[in-house]
């Protein structure tokens, strides 16, 4: 109520989310769910300035609702604007804060963090493993979320669950992501992941299970959970591969290079 780019940012996704649901059970949405999706489209549209969404009124608040809108509508192109615009406003010398930290003894605010973690990986910034990493900082160390609890109690567990909820999502989207038919492996770099990694059947949009083995070598197995044939561009470190997946089948690629420069 106090923030029209949060609040519109946020229902207009909560709306998709709705008609998703609805697909899967087999109901079509009314059609005011429809034409409120339009209307607020029509505002979010009004709320860019200079290319980038803003808060009608200043920046109050605007700190992580920029970040939350950014996480439901990734702009790579423009993401690192608003990530100066964000910083600006919030950061500390310790990490960054929504401004309320103080009151719990944080020097800063681990959800924070992780909210910068999560909108970096979905705008491909290799900023994002930086942010995880001050998230997990300030989680384990005195005055970060234990303390909240401790000043709080059991009301404030709510911050708790989401902040966690926060860095396994910005985890997953670090390590593979999916866009349409284009998956990416380590859209944000490998830079501060270990030397070797490997993952099995990580599920992703579309009933596509992924495996990945990365060490001297990148090799990626997808399989097609579907009994429709689906035709994949898998993406890695530049390079592309296209994979034409039967149905209830399985295709794998190798990328024999060291794809992903330490930048």
């Amino acid at each position: 109520k106090i923030n029209d780019l949060l609040t519109t940012a946020v229902t207009r996704k909560a709306i998709l989310i709705i008609t998703q649901c609805a697909e899967i059970i087999g109901r079509k949405p009314e059609s005011f769910i429809f034409n409120a999706a339009t209307a607020l489209s029509g505002i979010l549209t009004g709320l860019k300035k200079d290319g980038i969404y803003m808060v009608r009124d200043g920046v109050a608040l605007g700190s992580w609702a920029h970040l939350m809108t950014y996480i439901h509508y990734p702009e790579p192109e423009v993401f690192g604007r608003v990530q100066k615009l964000v910083l600006d406003t919030c950061r500390t010398e310790h990490g960054v804060h929504v401004g309320a930290a103080g009151k719990s003894m944080t020097a800063t605010c681990p959800w924070m963090e992780g909210l910068f973690a999560w909108s970096s990986a979905l705008n491909k910034s290799r900023d994002a493993m930086k942010y995880l990493k001050m998230m997990t900082r300030f989680t384990n160390y005195y005055g970060g979320l234990c303390e909240v609890l401790y000043v709080y109690g059991e009301s404030s567990r709510d911050w708790f669950v989401a902040a966690h909820g926060v860095f396994i999502a910005a985890l997953a989207d670090m390590i593979v992501r999916r866009d349409g038919d284009k998956i990416t492996i380590f859209p944000c770099g490998t830079e501060g992941f270990p030397e070797k990694i490997s993952f099995s059947n990580f599920r992703l949009p579309g009933e596509i299970l992924a495996s990945v083995k990365y060490g001297d070598d990148l090799s990626v197995k997808l399989e097609n959970l579907s009994w429709t044939g689906q035709e994949i561009i898998v993406e890695a470190g530049g390079h592309r591969e296209t994979l034409v997946i039967e149905g209830k089948s399985s295709r794998s690629v190798i990328f024999s290079e060291n794809l992903y420069l330490q930048e």
